[in-house]
């Protein structure tokens, strides 16, 4: 393997860690009850769009 390819493996690790760690994800929680506040409204103006 030439130099630039293995850096590019190793970025390519690094990025990949990053995107699965779990330090990136919300606080459980609070995150839901907005989640559905936002489906409720969006639900209620859905059945209010099709009458």
């Amino acid at each position: 393997m030439v130099a630039w390819q293995k850096e590019q493996r190793r970025r390519a690790l690094v990025a990949a860690a990053a995107r699965c760690s779990p330090a990136t994800m919300p606080p459980p929680g609070g995150e839901g009850v907005a989640m559905k506040a936002h489906l409720r409204s969006w639900a209620h103006a859905v059945a209010c769009s099709v009458r």
